[in-house]
């Protein structure tokens, strides 16, 4: 019987690990936010004028391929800061399509629209790797360096004091029960 619970416990083992590398393994991971929105009514010649910007991050560690931002109809203005290679498409059913060939780890940029006609609409945007998620944003002031450091260090000292009262309790437990 101490032989097949071994190979039960080496296959449980085994099945863990690679869980776990698959996990850490790297991958494309894009999102998006909307730092900018602003509509002026403009008096004469009366007309609405939308400007737009949205922002566009691979924040995974493996460039992702195929980016495509899909929009009910084509913006009247737009261009990307900074400025990157894309293909122009309209499908089928009248959608307009940005299509950038990838986007490398780290890397992010920023679509500018500016509209007087023709509301811009995305509907979508995706990548080979899957659909591009909404990233919650908001501005924050920036703090000093010295602020920074000090604060990860005192979030290391706590995480560090956290696992030793959980290694102790872990021990007082085991003691407890006459396991250690």
């Amino acid at each position: 019987m101490e032989g097949l619970t071994g190979y039960i416990a080496t296959g449980i083992v085994t099945f863990s690990v690679g869980l776990l590398l698959k996990s850490f393994e790297a991958r494309p991971k894009v999102v998006f936010w909307q730092p900018h929105y602003a509509l002026f009514e403009i008096q004469n010649p009366r007309t609405n004028v939308q400007s737009d910007s949205i922002s566009i991050q691979n924040i995974g560690r493996k460039t992702a391929e195929n980016l495509e931002i899909v929009f009910k109809a084509k913006p009247d203005n737009f261009k990307f800061s900074p400025p990157v290679a894309f293909a122009e498409e309209t499908s089928p059913n009248g959608e307009f399509i940005v299509k950038i060939a990838s986007l490398g780890p780290k890397e992010f940029l920023t679509l500018q629209i500016l509209s007087h006609i023709t509301q811009p609409r995305i509907e979508a945007i995706r990548s080979s790797a899957g659909r591009v998620e909404a990233m919650p944003f908001r501005m924050q002031r920036k703090v000093p360096r010295w602020a920074e450091v000090i604060g990860g260090f005192l979030m290391l000292v706590g995480f560090g004091f956290t696992f030793y009262w959980l290694a102790r309790a872990v021990i007082f437990v085991s003691h407890n029960i006459g396991i250690g």
